[in-house]
């Protein structure tokens, strides 16, 4: 359903870089773990869901993106809560 009005879309203020897990940093574990969360009208990220990533990587994609700030989506004027999909990604130096 498409929904009219004025829309602006969240930006994300705040972010917390991932502390890379040791035991995956010495197994040579890297790559993305998919997230789908919802961004409240306050701006912060609730009911987070995993939909892929490695099991080594994903406790410490969690605990970032749960301190994660965002501008809330404005629709005319006034914050709502909108469904997300976030990537936190995982490299090795």
């Amino acid at each position: 359903m498409a929904v009219g009005g004025h829309v602006q879309e969240a930006k994300l203020l705040h972010r917390v870089v991932p502390i890379y897990p040791p035991l995956a940093r010495a197994a040579r574990v890297s790559g993305v773990v998919r997230l789908v969360g919802v961004i409240a009208p306050d701006g912060t990220v609730r009911n987070l869901h995993v939909v892929s990533g490695h099991p080594l990587l994903v406790a410490a994609a969690l605990a970032a993106v749960r301190q994660w700030v965002y501008r809330p989506t404005l629709l005319n004027g006034k914050p709502v809560e909108v469904l997300c999909p976030i990537e936190v990604r995982f490299n090795l130096d």
